[in-house]
């Protein structure tokens, strides 16, 4: 069955390694993770974070490649600060769309996100956490990149 899956990436917290070179692979490569876990269907993705310390060729490749590229300043060296940002895009994407539906979040912590994620699957959303790139389970990163 095919059901709308929306991707929310903290790009700070789990920001794409320096080693890495395949911007243009990371939306095909996500999408493919998604296909694997068997979330078919439309994908739309978020990126937030102080865009202003990416390379603006990097940002550029994600935005062409589909990325919605929100820019979010920290304030008072607040490492958390795309929280409330995403939390704010989840909840009015809730009221905007009815479960079933996917719901993907790219970061490293995911303890300020648990009571929304939790309330959100109670409400019969699917939805999974993937600290894609800060993780030290390898497997989940090559998921990805």
């Amino acid at each position: 069955m095919s059901t709308l899956t929306s991707v929310w990436w903290d790009i700070e917290s789990c920001s794409i390694p320096k080693d890495f070179n395949n911007y243009a692979s990371i939306v095909g490569n996500i999408k493919a993770a998604l296909i694997r876990a068997n979330c078919i269907g439309e994908v739309s993705i978020s990126a937030y974070g102080n865009l202003k310390n990416m390379n603006p060729i990097i940002g550029d490749i994600l935005s062409r490649s589909g990325v919605k590229m929100y820019q979010i300043f920290r304030r008072n060296n607040d490492s958390n600060s795309s929280v409330i940002p995403i939390l704010h895009e989840m909840f009015f994407w809730a009221l905007e769309h009815d479960p079933p539906a996917n719901i993907l979040l790219i970061c490293e912590d995911v303890v300020d996100f648990a009571g929304t994620l939790n309330q959100l699957c109670l409400k019969r959303y699917n939805g999974a956490n993937f600290p894609i790139f800060n993780s030290p389970i390898n497997h989940i990163r090559r998921l990805v990149i």
